[in-house]
């Protein structure tokens, strides 16, 4: 379920270093990809959590999280509850919304296309060509 959620809610960036919403942070040592020096090293050593990957990112509920931090487990488990005791109303939700978008954007078409198809000339009475 953790995994489902990291792939939903990535938010597809990657990096070096984080601080995780919670305050917790952490660092990928790649001495390829970065060149830390001796005291950058050390000071990450001693004042986050190494991970062998570069740190990704989720949004949950607005908020960002480091993936790989586990204070975030907890409310996604609660979001699943959520969504798997909801499933049917949440899909209905979903596709009145979506029901509601579709209506809005043919009206601005029909706009558009309606005035498009004449002139200012066309519009008003008192032209004669």
């Amino acid at each position: 379920m953790i995994d489902n959620f990291k792939k939903a809610f990535d938010l597809n960036t990657q990096s070096l270093t984080e601080q995780c919403s919670c305050g917790e942070s952490f660092h990928h040592p790649d001495k390829l990809l970065w060149n830390y020096d001796e005291n950058e090293s050390d000071f990450l050593a001693s004042t986050s959590i190494e991970v062998q990957h570069p740190i990704r990112k989720i949004n949950l509920d607005g908020i960002e999280y480091v993936s790989d931090c586990s204070c975030w487990h907890n409310k996604a488990n609660q979001i699943s509850k959520f969504i798997e005791n909801n499933a049917v109303g949440i899909s209905k939700y979903l596709n009145t919304l979506r029901e509601n978008n579709i209506r809005e954007v043919n009206k601005q078409h029909m706009v558009e296309v309606l005035t498009s198809e004449y002139t200012e000339h066309d519009l008003d009475p008192h032209f004669k060509e």
